[in-house]
């Protein structure tokens, strides 16, 4: 009995390290690839291109195979998404109430840790600015575990990394349009 305790506190504990996202901090080569690109920005409006798109962006948490991870600080996914992007625009100092809108539709937001050496977040968005649009699909790979909590872990933690890339991405396509 008293081992089934421990496992049960064990488990419990573990699960709630899924709810442990960090802060974003944007990489410096990030930072480096939107200060190239002229202009000042703001994130305008995020969406869904459907409706079950927008009912996971109103949603507090994500799945992960059989198990969920918390997103920090009482955000909605669609609230996370925006303080990443504001975050590297910030960062770079490109980020103003003024700036372009940039409109962001979101067509997936998919975790995949099915394979137990490496697992996937693909993300597919739509920025649009000044009535362009440009798709950005993006594919981060991260290291899985064996166990289906290390692997939650290993996704949550990746989800703002895969976030910042793509949006990273839709910069450096905007930096090699203006050329």
């Amino acid at each position: 009995m008293k081992i089934t305790k421990i496992l049960i506190t064990l488990t419990i504990t573990m699960l709630a390290s899924c709810a442990g996202l960090k802060s974003h901090q944007p990489k410096l080569d990030s930072t480096l690839v939107i200060n190239k690109v002229d202009g000042v920005y703001r994130i305008s409006t995020i969406k869904g291109d459907s409706t079950v798109i927008n009912a996971l962006l109103d949603k507090d948490f994500m799945n992960c195979n059989s198990t969920t991870f918390t997103l920090p600080r009482g955000n909605t996914v669609q609230s996370y998404i925006r303080e990443i992007f504001v975050n590297e625009l910030t960062t770079a100092k490109k980020f103003s109430d003024n700036g372009s809108g940039i409109n962001v539709v979101v067509k997936t937001l998919l975790p995949d840790t099915s394979n137990m050496d490496k697992g996937t977040w693909t993300i597919n968005i739509d920025y649009i600015e000044n009535d362009k649009i440009m798709n950005v699909e993006s594919v981060t790979t991260f290291e899985s575990k064996m166990s289906l909590l290390s692997a939650c872990v290993n996704t949550s933690n990746m989800f703002e990394e895969a976030l910042a890339d793509n949006f990273v991405e839709y910069f450096k396509r905007k930096a090699r349009d203006n050329k």
